[in-house]
C-alpha cells in the first residue's frame, strides 16, 4: 500500500471521485454523511484541500458499502495479470 503522502493529492482526489461516483452517492450526500460542506468535498475530490487521515477514513468508510475496496486503482478490464508456476500443469 502506498503512503498517503507519496500519493499526490489531485491523484488522490480523482480516485476519491471515482469511488464515490461508483457507490452512487452524490457529492452532496456524502458531505452532508461527513458533515463538511459539498465545497470542501469538492475541493477534496479535485486535490485543492489534502484531507486528514481521520477526514479520509470517514470518507472511504462513507462511500465503502456500495463500492468497497479502499483506495487500490481499479483494474482495466481484462487486468488479470497471469504468473507462471513453477512447472504446475505441465
Amino acid at each position: 500500500m502506498e503512503d498517503l503522502e507519496a500519493i499526490g493529492g489531485e491523484r488522490l482526489g480523482r480516485r476519491l471521485r471515482e469511488l464515490r461516483t461508483e457507490s452512487g452517492k452524490s457529492l452532496r450526500t456524502v458531505a452532508k454523511e461527513l458533515g463538511i460542506s459539498p465545497s470542501a468535498v469538492s475541493q477534496i475530490e479535485r486535490g485543492t484541500m489534502r484531507p486528514s487521515v481521520s477526514r479520509l477514513i470517514a470518507y472511504v468508510t462513507a462511500i465503502r458499502g456500495a463500492a468497497g475496496g479502499g483506495l487500490r486503482p481499479a483494474r482495466a478490464s481484462g487486468g488479470r495479470r497471469s504468473r507462471a508456476r513453477g512447472g504446475a500443469g505441465r
